[in-house]
């Protein structure tokens, strides 16, 4: 879905223009690779005719929208099915427009995969790595993902709960559109800040659980959490 939402805003909006049809006929093209990335089963002539069809249209308008949407589809079908965590489509968006939607869409992606990838490098150099390239999100929707992403990394590699509050309550601050998660991230808020010793953010976080989500099974628990905090129910 996020994906979706980023052709939506990116495609037409920045760079040179492509003229009506031209730009039809492009989207339409753009349009047929997102349902092989959406497809849970893809033949191989099926991807490769795909690929093939957008490597060229990242050839004919490298730097229009069009042109742009190609490579990061490139980059992402190198992710999905060569494994590449940072394949060079994602690598020359990033620095060619770092303030792109879709590029950084594609730091995110990479994010994810270099958080969790099997190989040597330790916990510590992985999160370094990601809390360096989330830097260069700044579009207000993707950077809640990061955040959201990082705070789970964090508890995932040593259950490091003082960067994971921190990077949840970010995402919090920004508005998590999705109510399910936006409940969820409250509740992790809520004991992360609870069993690191900061009562005012964990009673905050449990009141406003409560107050958000009155129809939640987890009402008795965070009920109970925020009484043993001393704390009282809105």
């Amino acid at each position: 879905m996020r994906q979706l939402v980023c052709f939506a805003l990116a495609l037409g909006l920045t760079g040179p223009a492509l003229r009506a049809a031209d730009a039809a006929t492009a989207r339409a093209r753009l349009d047929a690779a997102v349902a092989v990335l959406q497809s849970p089963a893809v033949g191989e002539e099926d991807s490769r005719r795909i690929r093939a069809d957008l490597a060229a249209l990242a050839a004919e308008s490298p730097v229009t929208e069009s042109g742009i949407a190609a490579r990061y589809l490139l980059g992402r079908l190198r992710q999905i099915e060569e494994g590449i965590g940072e394949p060079p489509e994602f690598t020359s968006l990033l620095s060619e427009h770092p303030q792109h939607p879709l590029a950084q869409l594609a730091a995110v992606k990479v994010i994810l995969r270099r958080l969790y990838a099997e190989g040597p490098e330790t916990p510590g150099a992985r999160l370094q790595a990601a809390e360096q390239l989330g830097r260069v999100v700044t579009l207000a929707a993707l950077r809640c993902d990061f955040h959201q992403a990082m705070g789970d990394a964090y508890i995932f590699h040593g259950d490091r709960r003082e960067p994971a509050l921190r990077h949840l309550r970010a995402a919090e601050a920004l508005g998590i559109p999705s109510a399910a998660a936006r409940a969820n991230v409250l509740v992790q808020i809520g004991e992360l800040a609870r069993l690191t010793g900061d009562g005012a953010v964990a009673g905050w976080s449990y009141r406003k659980f409560l107050a958000d989500f009155p129809r939640d099974l987890r009402q008795q628990i965070v009920r109970d959490r925020l009484a043993d905090s001393g704390g009282s129910a809105p």
